[in-house]
Parts: structure tokens; C-alpha cells; sequence
């Protein structure tokens, strides 16, 4: 029996930056999904979700599509593409379960589908690397479930490692390992336990958005291939040939490359309150510019300004719900999970969960 875990990930910095080819800064965290494979003598592969108590065969030698919904769609999306890539697969069985709370903005999707290809590429030695199985993540994110997404989540769940955030350049995607101290302070998820409709429609709206701005701005700057190649003055320069909703889209994507570079810069010299208060400054733009914030995420973070004891915070994940991320410093830590329980409760009637994460290691065999 083969054991992979395949964790979620957190994004200090960097959020919808990755799609327009630019910086982000994920790290891999220790909860995740895991998988347990097995060869089987049929043509079949048998996959059973172990927290829903949910079955799905896929049959290898009939593989006409079906209704595949949720996780399902998922595994068979993955499916289709290493067989488009000429890969011969083998029937097994493989179970699953998950420590990862749906919709809290820490990529389930990404630690199952590139879980279950890195899964499938040890059990039957396909010899894909880390890169490849990302891609296809990715790929499956866009041909089978309609989310136009970057390569941030896939890479930071497969690539990550213990103790270390990475700087990813999505435009070269180089991928950089940058070990922090985490010996003051904790890094604090607080999920608002709501999802908004807006989410998945929106997030292609941004992205379209962004590409309008790029297209536009090439009359002005043929060489540009995307927002990563824009200069903050050139924007300004050329902001009327943008409507108002694309320049401030565009704006906010050219400061937040520039907030995660600023951001490495005060991590290196182990200064979390500079790096916390990019952390600010990304939620605002990400709230007021980009618009993909709520009233849930925008409560959380002004309550956090209020305490004692939190150096930066801001919205992480696509957005319109999931988390806030919270650099909070360890003596002040049971006192701000208390306060931000109770303020939320209040204002919202609804009590908050609360993960203390730890950043761990990328998709791996368990021994």
C-alpha cells in the first residue's frame, strides 16, 4: 500500500498575482489530504472519498465521460490528461481522506488533484516531476472546472518544504525557497465560515479584467506581455487609455509585485512588524481596488489593527469569504483567538474557526 499526503497552503503575500505572471510568496502548511493507493487486477480505478463515504470507478476501458461533479470531476479531469499525454494507466484502488476545511482559501483543490497525479505517478513510476504534476493540476483547474487559476496553489502544495516560504516568479516559474524565524510569532488563520456566490465567477472576471488592461496599454507599450512587464509610473502614464475598473484592477496587481518584493526584503532581516504592515496594505488594495473582499473579511482585519499582540493581516484565497491570515506574536496569541471569537460571534452570529498553522513540508511519501 502506497501513503502520499499532499498538504494546503497559505499565501503570506501576493494574492491574484500569480494568473497576471508575477511574485507570491506560499508556503506548504501540515494539514492536507491523504491518499492511500493500491494496484488492482481489474481495468478499473476505484476511488472512495472516506469523509463523505462517497464511490466513484473509472472504467479504463470505457472511458466515456459522465456527470462527474465535485471531487470526482477533479480525479477524472486528471485522468483525461495523462491519458491525452499518451501515459497508459493501470487499474488501483485509491482512498482518500482530509484534514483541509473546504472553502477556508487554503487550496483543497490543488492538494487533491496534483495529489492524486503525484499519487499515480509513484504507484505506477510514470516519472513526471514536480513541475509537470503541477501543470496539469493546474490544467484540470482550467479545462475541467472552469477556474482560470495560476500556478501558485499547485506549486506551493507540491514544492513546498519545513520551515520555508517560497518566492515564486509565475512569469519564469523559478521557484525560490526562503527559510524564515517563526520563533516569536504564529501564523493565525481565521476563517469566516462563509463562502459568497460571487467567488468562482468573479475570479474570472479579475482575471479577464487584467488581461483587458494588458491588451489596451500595448498600443502604448508593445513589449509588455502582461501587468509583471508594467512599471507603477508607466501605469500612471497611461492610465487614460484604461477605464476607471481596469486601471484600478491593473493597480492594484502592479503594487502587490511590488509589496511582495518589499515584503522578502523585511523578512530577511527578520522584521515582521515592516512585513505586516504590507500585509495591510494588501487588503486594502485587494478590498478597495480589486474588490474581491466582504464585509466578513474586511470586520476581521480592522478588528486585528485593535489588538495587541498582531503584527499584519489580510484577506488570503480568491476571496468573498475563507480566511484572514494573521502574523501574531506567541504571548498574545490564546488572547486574540478569545477577542476575535467573541467580536465576530457578535457581529456576525456566527463563532469563527481558528488554525494555528504550521508551515510543513510539499506532497510526499509517508513512511
Amino acid at each position: 500500500m502506497l501513503h502520499i499526503f499532499s498538504p494546503g497552503r497559505i499565501n503570506l503575500i501576493g494574492e491574484h498575482t500569480d494568473y497576471n505572471q508575477g511574485y507570491v510568496l506560499p508556503a506548504a502548511i501540515s494539514k492536507g489530504i491523504q491518499f492511500s493507493l493500491e494496484k488492482n487486477d481489474a481495468n478499473t480505478i476505484n476511488c472512495y472519498a472516506e469523509d463523505i463515504k462517497e464511490a466513484t470507478a473509472f472504467s479504463l476501458s470505457n472511458p466515456s465521460s459522465k456527470d462527474y461533479t465535485g471531487w470526482q470531476l477533479y480525479f477524472w479531469g486528471a485522468l483525461q490528461i495523462l491519458q491525452q499525454k499518451g501515459i497508459k494507466l493501470q487499474g488501483f484502488n485509491c482512498s482518500f481522506s482530509s484534514t483541509l476545511p473546504i472553502g477556508a482559501g487554503l487550496s483543497s483543490s490543488a492538494a487533491l488533484s496534483c495529489g492524486f497525479v503525484f499519487a499515480i505517478n509513484k504507484l505506477l513510476h510514470l516519472g513526471l516531476s514536480r513541475k509537470t504534476i503541477a501543470l496539469i493540476g493546474q490544467q484540470v483547474e482550467h479545462e475541467f472546472i472552469g477556474v482560470k487559476c495560476g500556478i501558485m496553489d499547485q506549486f506551493a502544495s507540491l514544492m513546498g518544504e519545513k520551515d520555508t516560504i517560497l518566492k515564486i516568479d509565475c512569469k519564469s516559474q523559478v521557484v525560490a525557497p526562503i527559510s524564515i524565524n517563526q520563533q516569536n510569532i504564529t501564523i493565525l488563520l481565521i476563517n469566516t465560515k462563509v463562502k459568497h456566490s460571487l467567488a468562482e465567477s468573479a475570479y474570472n472576471h479579475r482575471r479577464n479584467a487584467c488581461q483587458e488592461g494588458v491588451e489596451l496599454l500595448q498600443k502604448h507599450l508593445p513589449n509588455i506581455q502582461s501587468l509583471r512587464d508594467i512599471s507603477l509610473s508607466e501605469l500612471h502614464e497611461f492610465k487614460s487609455a484604461l477605464s476607471d475598473d481596469i486601471f484600478q484592477k491593473c493597480l492594484y496587481v502592479v503594487e502587490e509585485n511590488q509589496r511582495v518584493l518589499d515584503g522578502i526584503d523585511a523578512l530577511s532581516k527578520n522584521n515582521w512588524a515592516a512585513f505586516g504592515e504590507k500585509m495591510y496594505l494588501s487588503h486594502h488594495g485587494l478590498s478597495k481596488l480589486y474588490e474581491v473582499s466582504c464585509k466578513e473579511l474586511d470586520f476581521l482585519v480592522e478588528q486585528s489593527k485593535a489588538l495587541e499582540g498582531i503584527l499584519g493581516a489580510r484577506m488570503m484565497g480568491g476571496g468573498f469569504g475563507g480566511c484572514t491570515i494573521n502574523i501574531v506574536q506567541n504571548d498574545a496569541l490564546n488572547t486574540v483567538i478569545q477577542q476575535f471569537s467573541y467580536a465576530y460571534e457578535k457581529q456576525f452570529g456566527i463563532m469563527p474557526e481558528t488554525y494555528a498553522v504550521n508551515i510543513g513540508a510539499g506532497t510526499h511519501v509517508c513512511s
